[in-house]
C-alpha cells in the first residue's frame, strides 16, 4: 500500500470516527480504527448511525462495518469500479455509483 491510499484511509476512518464519537476532550482523537481492502473512495452512514458503507474501488466490493463492534460484517461485489455511495433516507437501500460505467447497483 503506498503512502497516499493509507492516509486516504486513514482520513476515510478519522471521519467516521469523528462523526459517530465527538470528542469530549478538547482534542480529537482515534478511539478504534477499521481497516478495509483495496482503494477506498467513499463512506457513507446509514441514518440511524449502526452501519458504514466502503466502497473499495480496486476490488469492485463494498466493505459493510458494524459502527458498534468497529468490525467489517461483510464484504459485498457491486461491479465495476464503484467509487461512490448513498444511502436513502430510511436506510433501507444503498446506491453505488460505477466509475466508466452507465449504472448504478
Amino acid at each position: 500500500m503506498n503512502l497516499r491510499k493509507s492516509i486516504k484511509s486513514i482520513s476515510l476512518i478519522f471521519l467516521v470516527l469523528t462523526f459517530l464519537f465527538p470528542s469530549t476532550s478538547q482534542a480529537d482523537e482515534v478511539v478504534a480504527t477499521i481497516s478495509t481492502s483495496g482503494s477506498q473512495s467513499d463512506i457513507a452512514i446509514n441514518p440511524a448511525g449502526t452501519f458504514a458503507y466502503v466502497t473499495n474501488f480496486s476490488l469492485d466490493t463494498v466493505s459493510v462495518i458494524n459502527l458498534s463492534t468497529n468490525t467489517i460484517s461483510s464484504t459485498i461485489s457491486v461491479g465495476d469500479y464503484p467509487n461512490s455511495v448513498a444511502i436513502n433516507p430510511a436506510g433501507t437501500f444503498a446506491y453505488f455509483v460505477h466509475e466508466n460505467a452507465n449504472y448504478i447497483a
